[in-house]
């Protein structure tokens, strides 16, 4: 994922050539540092609507608040993962209603 606004720049010139659709995410941390933040702001300048935060899990709680801020402030959408290693080492997993079903379930089907 691109961390900076030349990244995604680069990349959205390449997807104008492509044959099929390529929607370019941004990297909302630097570095996949989950304890720091790319600038959003730059990048979506760029036209990068679309960012994740799919590096390490972020366990630094006001980054991630001041990441949900930015998306927000400048209209993007975020793809966060909630996980945290300090609560699943082991797999731990809530068992519930639909979890305890044979059966896959999809949203789409309701």
């Amino acid at each position: 994922m691109a961390d900076n606004a030349s990244s995604v720049k680069a990349l959205m010139e390449l997807s104008q050539e492509a044959s099929c659709e390529i929607i370019v995410a941004g990297s909302a941390t630097l570095h996949n540092d989950a304890g720091t933040m790319s600038p959003l702001g730059e990048i979506s300048d760029t036209g990068a609507k679309l960012f994740s935060a799919s590096g390490p899990p972020l366990t630094d709680f006001e980054t991630t608040r001041r990441i949900m801020e930015y998306s927000q402030k400048y209209d993007i959408t975020l793809l966060y993962s909630c996980s945290n290693s300090f609560l699943s080492p082991k797999g731990v997993m809530n068992e519930g209603a639909v979890s305890r079903t044979r059966y896959s379930w999809d949203s789409r089907s309701r």
